[in-house]
């Protein structure tokens, strides 16, 4: 089973995944492209190397790189799959439906632009695992200032959630990737969207992402 979390930069996902391991048996695989794509250029390895010579020019690694990782890591595991940040474009889609890789659900969190931006001035990451914590909401602050609770690794600030930054990845967001939704729908995937703004929208996420994989 493959759910597509989808959401513009800041969105919450990642909070919201990490909430929704903590209410099933087993942990569930989560593939996030930007995720896997560092750890094949930190383990130097085919797609790595072939990654780093466009991300050494400061170049985005083209879809074609992208697709050929993805795919294979999605046929690599088993059970149910969250993709993260997979596909960014309507080419990435459309690879990935014409390798018969079809999501069971795609489902959007929705925030608008300016909650977004304030949560990226806030937030910080962990170094080692990603884990993401703010400072305005208490219940994703850290026990202890600066370090993350899951492995006691060092909290940073990315350069992605600069102020500057962070508004060009809306824009980037909202040309390249949000008609991928378009597409999907046109295609017959289910399409579901939660306000992630909003103070139910934990138990609504939870209930929805619970009842997707128990029909499998």
């Amino acid at each position: 089973m493959k759910i597509i979390l989808f959401g513009k930069p800041n969105s919450g996902k990642g909070s919201r995944l990490n909430e929704i391991q903590k209410k099933t048996k087993e942990p569930i695989p989560v593939l996030a492209a930007g995720d896997i794509l560092r750890k094949e250029v930190g383990e130097g390895t085919e797609i790595g190397k072939l990654a780093e010579q466009y991300m050494s020019q400061g170049l985005l690694v083209p879809d074609e790189v992208i697709n050929n990782m993805m795919i294979n890591k999605i046929r690599q595991t088993q059970g149910v799959i969250v993709l993260d940040g997979y596909p960014r474009t309507v080419q990435q889609a459309n690879a990935m439906l014409e390798a018969g890789e079809y999501p069971d659900i795609v489902i959007e969190l929705y925030v608008d632009d300016e909650v977004a931006l304030d949560r990226a001035k806030d937030r910080t990451v962990c170094k080692k695992c990603g884990r993401t914590y703010t400072i305005v909401n208490e219940g994703y602050r850290p026990k202890r200032e600066g370090i993350c609770d899951d492995c006691g690794s060092p909290l940073v600030r990315r350069k992605d959630d600069e102020p500057e930054t962070a508004r060009k990845r809306q824009a980037v967001y909202a040309k390249d990737t949000y008609p991928v939704l378009d597409l999907m729908q046109a295609k017959g995937i289910e399409v579901i969207t939660i306000d992630n703004s909003t103070e139910d929208a934990s138990e609504e996420f939870e209930k929805l992402f619970l009842s997707v994989i128990n029909k499998r």
